[in-house]
């Protein structure tokens, strides 16, 4: 691969070829009181230390228009923050890289920088074996979204002295799966749409880390009735397709022997491929226990547990694990997770070793 280029089959050669589609109308975001922090303080944040290692994040979608202190606050201590590709404007990323640019003004130890979160077909959605129009368009897609946020991420570094490097460019797709019943062509082709999309998003970010959420996972399965123990990885991908790391999720803080599995066994598969983990991290909400279900839990955004198991992941994921990076899900100051701000002030203070 050349940088500034990037190399994906011959369908998608011919669309990226032609006329850039218009842009589609973008999402409103969730919105959030100013007056409500998720049960902390800017006060009480800014007597926070920085994270001993950058943490990304789920797109921050309050607080950048106008900017509130707090997301101040949070960059200084995780070092990034991370805007949407798909549905952030102009003004929004730009005061997300102003905020980097106050911050590395007092020179910290690890510059505060830009993650970029994008969800690959899952708008357009072609089915696995299509490499057709779809297939094209959506990669067309990404490309044009990507790009302006380039754009507009060289236009504000243009005027000013020390730029801000994008430093993650994190891919979310939960379209495609690698099963036993597949052909091999089936399994080639999921291999193909993985491989295209990083081209994509390497071609316009050539220094920066390409993540795909949940790439190479040891996860446990447990099913009723029986709740079996089945430790197995994460099928959506292979280990094949193009990536720049592996990445697991803790969204069971509370089954904290459960948590230090899931890294422990993804750590092990990692470094079989030679390559480090990203631990996406859920503060205040999580995977609860609920037997009549079929994979015996559910997601719940609003998971109030005891604050020490937040206290403990901090400890883990920047002190005793080897962990790359953090990445935070939900977004910071979610409104849909009412106590998400102090369990982030208790994950801090465990990445410090501060008391509760």
């Amino acid at each position: 691969m050349t940088r500034g280029r990037f190399t994906i089959g011959a369908s998608a050669l011919l669309l990226l070829a032609g006329q850039v589609l218009a842009q589609g109308t973008r999402q409103s975001s969730p919105r959030l009181d100013t007056s409500k922090l998720g049960g902390v303080t800017v006060a009480e944040l800014r007597a926070l230390p920085p994270l001993p290692k950058v943490h990304y994040s789920y797109p921050i979608w309050t607080f950048l228009e106008p900017v509130h202190p707090a997301v101040r606050e949070y960059a200084r201590i995780t070092h990034a923050i991370t805007v949407s590709a798909k549905y952030h404007k102009e003004q929004q990323v730009r005061n997300a890289l102003e905020v980097c640019r106050q911050i590395n003004a007092d020179n910290p130890a690890i510059p505060a920088s830009l993650g970029i979160h994008y969800p690959p077909y899952h708008v357009i959605k072609p089915g696995v074996m299509d490499f057709g129009k779809l297939h094209c368009r959506e990669l067309e897609t990404m490309y044009r979204e990507l790009n302006q946020i380039r754009r507009w991420v060289r236009k504000f570094n243009g005027t000013r002295s020390a730029p801000i490097a994008v430093t993650m460019v994190l891919l979310e797709c939960e379209q495609y799966w690698f099963l036993p019943s597949h052909s091999p062509e089936q399994k080639a082709a999921t291999i193909r749409k993985y491989d295209e999309a990083y081209d994509v998003a390497k071609c316009i970010f050539p220094d920066a880390v390409i993540e795909w959420y949940n790439r190479g996972q040891v996860l446990v399965v447990e099913r009723p009735p029986d709740f079996k123990i089945d430790w197995r990885v994460y099928s959506r991908f292979c280990g094949e397709e193009k990536g720049d790391a592996f990445s697991c999720s803790l969204y069971c803080l509370p089954e904290i022997g459960y948590t230090r599995e899931t890294f422990t066994r993804t750590r092990e598969h990692a470094r079989e491929h030679d390559l480090r983990v990203h631990a996406w991290i859920a503060l205040g909400s999580g995977f609860q226990r609920d037997p009549s279900l079929p994979g015996g839990r559910k997601f719940a955004l609003n998971w109030d547990y005891d604050l020490a198991y937040s206290w403990h992941a901090g400890f883990d994921v920047n002190r005793r694990w080897d962990a790359r990076a953090g990445i935070f899900y939900p977004g910071p100051f979610d409104s849909r997770t009412p106590q998400w701000g102090k369990h982030f002030q208790a994950y801090a203070k465990g990445a410090h070793r501060i008391p509760l």
